[in-house]
């Protein structure tokens, strides 16, 4: 973790597959285009809120997301060593 574009590059693939896990566990056993309905969004943009690689997720679409479901998001920068840990 010494390299700084190692450790840019290792949060930003974290985050990503983070985020797409979270989604996924929030969709449950509903259709993406089921789950799209109820966030108010289509169904592509659950599809791509699910893909850790897309890459491109904006804090407004997460904050619509949460208000959608009313759950809280929660955002915040942390250092290195707490994100490995």
């Amino acid at each position: 973790m010494g390299d700084r574009e190692f450790r840019a590059s290792y949060m930003a693939h974290h985050l990503r597959a983070f985020l797409a896990d979270q989604i996924r566990a929030l969709r449950g056993e509903a259709s993406q285009r089921e789950f799209g309905e109820l966030i108010g969004k289509p169904q592509s943009v659950v599809s791509r809120l699910e893909d850790e690689e897309y890459g491109k997720v904006t804090l407004q679409t997460l904050i619509d997301v949460a208000t959608k479901l009313d759950i809280a998001l929660l955002v915040r920068f942390v250092d290195f060593p707490t994100l490995l840990r």
